[in-house]
């Protein structure tokens, strides 16, 4: 009975899961990159379909999406300012993930 009200709250609607299928690719992107492309696509679509289109259900909170990335994608970390993948965590790093 726990295990299924404790699971709730880390489900993440079908709806966002086929957006971050369109927006993730080769390229090793942020949190905050791919979070800036769903919006961009988002307000495509939303351009495409009208005013009655609603972003609330699209679009994942930030811990739905590294839940979900940390899940299905490979991640790593990358140097901020030269972009080569490290070994392990520093200062200076940030956490990509990608297909």
């Amino acid at each position: 009975m726990w295990e299924n009200i404790l699971q709730k709250g880390r489900k993440i609607s079908k709806y966002a899961i086929k957006l971050i299928e369109e927006v993730m690719d080769s390229e090793p992107r942020t949190i905050n990159e791919i979070l800036d492309l769903m919006y961009i696509e988002m307000e495509n679509k939303q351009r495409r379909a009208g005013d009655s289109f609603s972003r609330k259900r699209f679009i994942p909170t930030r811990n739905e999406l590294i839940y979900y990335l940390s899940k299905n994608y490979n991640s790593g970390f990358f140097d901020k300012y030269t972009n080569r993948q490290l070994s392990s965590r520093t200062t200076h790093s940030k956490r990509k993930y990608w297909k």
